[in-house]
């Protein structure tokens, strides 16, 4: 990987836990820094509802039974909302900040800023890389606890989302290719081997139902039977996924 796009994912994630350390910061006495702490803390419960997959990954589950919204209109509807919430900060006035709120809010404003000035070059058209993307959702399983029935119901649940979800990102790449915003050839040589793995001939063998295969593994249930344990959603839902990659 170039060092260019090791500071890039690094530039990322900082954002995020900065955002994190924000929205858990002790506030301000004043009155402005009140007002500047219940909106990172609005904001940070905002975000994980935006992206559920992040949220899984931090271990709020709340959301573990969905994929982030991926279609234009909630692409357009949050960049909207980061314009609000530009809105909202040029409401509170730095100067009444102590200083490490004037640092938390200028963090806070750059860091929106620089996603709002980004959305015009429309880098959302180019929603899968090398990396990952709906290729690579199998490898959300590995972040996830899979302990009591919610747990794999909500992955059935995420399995019966796929379809639909891929659906948003092969609308985003369509649009992509009319707009002429594509990745060079070299960053996607590697996906259709990653699409590949996705593709197999015995469903239970899918990588998406390998929560399944793991817990009747470590209990003695082996022959009682996956279907009565709610394998049998699982497995017609990584039939589908496999005709949906094939």
């Amino acid at each position: 990987m170039r060092l260019g796009q090791v500071l890039l994912w690094l530039l990322v994630g900082l954002s995020w836990i900065g955002l994190a350390l924000v929205a858990r910061a002790a506030p301000s006495e004043s009155g402005a820094g009140a007002q500047l702490h219940a909106l990172f803390k609005e904001e940070w419960e905002y975000w994980l509802r935006e992206k559920p997959t992040f949220a899984s990954e931090l271990g709020d589950r709340r959301w573990n039974d969905r994929w982030p919204d991926g279609s234009l209109e909630a692409i357009e509807r949050r960049h909207r909302h980061r314009q609000e919430v530009l809105v909202r900060l040029d409401a509170i006035d730095p100067a009444a900040l102590s200083e490490t709120d004037r640092i938390n809010y200028r963090l806070f404003r750059r860091d929106y800023e620089m996603d709002s000035e980004g959305y015009q070059y429309r880098t959302f058209l180019i929603p899968l890389n090398q990396r990952g993307g709906i290729q690579t959702l199998s490898e959300l399983a590995d972040s996830l606890r899979f302990a009591t029935v919610k747990d794999y119901d909500d992955w059935i649940a995420r399995l019966r989302g796929i379809p639909a979800y891929t659906d948003q990102t092969i609308a985003l790449m369509r649009e992509g290719i009319r707009a002429g915003i594509l990745h060079p050839r070299v960053i996607m040589e590697r996906v259709p081997e990653q699409i590949a793995r996705q593709v197999v001939a015995d469903p239970a063998d899918s990588l998406f139902f390998q929560p399944f295969k793991n817990w009747f593994d470590q209990t003695d249930l082996k022959n009682i039977g996956i279907i009565d344990f709610g394998g049998g959603d699982a497995l017609q839902a990584a039939t589908k996924i496999d005709i949906l990659f094939r």
